[in-house]
């Protein structure tokens, strides 16, 4: 392959929002322009506010933004005409590297790549096996066996090397690469100042958690716990950033608890900033993760962390060196399978 032709990256991803959303923007922006060409499907159905605003950022930086009507759910005659289209991209624009990320695009995309004769790399962002139990875990699990075949290499963080292994036994074909922050992104702000702007109360202990209202964050038992804190101290509140389908459950649980002026769900913020500058303590009550980029939000604020077990240590992270070795180590990833073809 000539040294000055351009490497045609496809990213594909059907989640598009919250940590996947900030790690395919990382990439696709921060990816050498000068070597690569990069490429997005992902689905239209994702049309939050989060999802439009990041899909017009790429475009203007040149990115090659693609919607196409991905399902979130297994459908059969859907997904096999999102195969067909995925295919069709492919050969039209010359693609050389698939990037699925994520479990539905995961399936769409590895089938599409294999078909194609052209590698993929798949970052599960999480096995979606976790999250099932029974004859779902099994058929979650054994999915993901059989597309291993199809991938030319497993991304995974740190955390997710002992799920890993029921998939791809031999580790030599992952890869660990940890997510990362660009800090430069990040402003401070004084805690009065972060909480005039957020309706807060500043003479309050300010617990607050991270991310998507869903079953895999359990914020049901965060809610829980806080009432039983709340029986005894006076001088706490909680807050919760982001939205998702337990909304409306989660905020009925805290109206059945008596706990509507002391535990806010404040939806999608816009401004992350503002929102660990307000807290005193950062929390998270997952059942499982990977690497979510809220822990390492907080690690850079330099809040308390209350985590659950498996979290990773974030006592010594090197942010700026790790946010290039994120970028470089992807980098590598597509010039070693591009270079066998």
């Amino acid at each position: 392959m000539p040294e000055e032709e351009k490497i045609r990256i496809l990213l594909g991803v059907e989640s598009f929002g919250g940590g996947v959303l900030r790690h395919i923007r990382y990439l696709a922006t921060f990816l050498n322009p000068d070597r690569y060409d990069v490429h997005l499907i992902t689905s239209v159905y994702r049309q939050d506010r989060e999802a439009v605003k990041a899909r017009n950022e790429l475009r203007e930086k040149g990115i090659i933004v693609i919607d196409l009507p991905i399902k979130h759910t297994l459908h059969l005659w859907s997904d096999g005409k999102m195969i067909r289209a995925i295919r069709k991209y492919i050969r039209r624009e010359q693609i050389q590297v698939v990037h699925a990320h994520s479990t539905k695009a995961g399936l769409l995309f590895r089938i599409a790549a294999r078909k194609e004769n052209i590698p993929c790399v798949y970052t599960p962002h999480c096995f979606y096996f976790l999250a099932c139990q029974g004859w779902k875990r099994r058929l979650a699990l054994g999915l993901e066996k059989y597309l291993s075949k199809y991938s030319g290499t497993l991304v995974i963080s740190a955390c997710e090397e002992i799920p890993a292994q029921e998939v791809m036994p031999f580790s030599k074909n992952w890869e660990v690469i940890d997510n990362a922050l660009l800090t430069d992104e990040y402003l401070r702000y004084d805690k009065k100042v972060a909480c005039s702007r957020l309706g807060l109360p500043d003479e309050k202990i300010i617990v607050g958690g991270v991310g998507r209202l869903c079953p895999q964050k359990n914020w049901e038992s965060l809610i829980r716990a806080a009432g039983e804190v709340l029986k005894q101290r006076d001088d706490v509140l909680f807050i919760l950033a982001g939205e998702g389908p337990d909304r409306t459950k989660l905020q009925s649980l805290i109206r059945k608890l008596d706990l509507e002026t002391r535990f806010r769900l404040l939806g999608y913020q816009e401004n992350m900033d503002l929102f660990y500058s307000a807290i005193d303590i950062f929390v998270s009550t997952s059942l499982w993760e990977g690497l979510p980029y809220s822990y390492l939000e907080a690690n850079h604020y330099g809040l308390p962390m209350l985590l659950p077990a498996f979290s990773p240590d974030l006592a010594a992270v090197d942010e700026d060196r790790k946010f290039y070795l994120f970028i470089h180590r992807h980098e590598r990833i597509y010039e070693r399978l591009t270079h066998s073809l």
